[in-house]
């Protein structure tokens, strides 16, 4: 299972449909529990990392 981060960039239903059209299971995660479970992460966007950073310790 692949976790795609929901920290506040990028367009993440985009992302999921094309894990899903290459047949591989992913899920959009907005909890630190969920990521963790998945085999992999993805975190979608482009931009600053100090930004997405940001992004992820809020939530």
């Amino acid at each position: 299972m692949i976790a795609i981060l929901d920290y506040g960039a990028g367009n993440l239903t985009s992302v999921k449909l094309a894990f899903q059209r290459l047949g591989a299971p992913a899920i959009i995660a907005s909890e630190a529990g969920a990521a963790a479970a998945c085999e992999r992460i993805v975190f979608p966007g482009v931009g600053s990392a100090a930004s997405g950073m940001a992004g992820i310790r809020q939530r």
